[in-house]
């Protein structure tokens, strides 16, 4: 209920609403949310257990770096491929995915995987410092 509620007060958009590109109807909010819910928990339960695919462990590694880019400069390409370029929305939507996709895996590749074990050795070193300074008290 409390996601319900969440959910149509952030993303409802009435019928003829001003302003707005995109109706949301209310049903199809809870619809999708509850989906999500219910994946969630068959994951949980163990029922995807079989799927071992190469390609969910990218996807997985993908999911920061996407977060990170999708929104703000997933607008911009937006606002680029629409207003300048006067490209279809079908291609617009295609061409901005795949467009932040590629960015997240050039962020994951060129720049977390790089970067991991250095930044994991650091935040090791700072847990055993701290970890001799507690065990050190009295």
């Amino acid at each position: 209920m409390l996601g319900q509620n969440a959910v149509i007060r952030a993303l409802w958009r009435p019928p003829g609403t001003k302003g707005v590109y995109i109706e949301r109807h209310a049903l199809w909010l809870v619809v999708g949310l509850t989906l999500c819910y219910a994946l969630v928990a068959a994951v949980a339960l163990g029922w995807f257990r079989f799927a071992r695919w190469r390609w969910l462990t990218v996807a997985g590694a993908l999911t920061y770096p996407f977060y990170l880019v999708h929104e703000h400069l997933g607008w911009f390409w937006i606002r680029v491929l629409r207003r300048y370029l006067h490209l279809p929305v079908p291609l617009v939507l295609l061409l901005t995915a795949a467009s932040m996709l590629t960015l997240a895996w050039l962020i994951h590749r060129f720049v977390e995987r790089p970067l991991g074990p250095w930044l994991k050795r650091g935040l090791a070193q700072q847990a055993a410092a701290i970890r001799l300074k507690t065990a050190a008290r009295p």
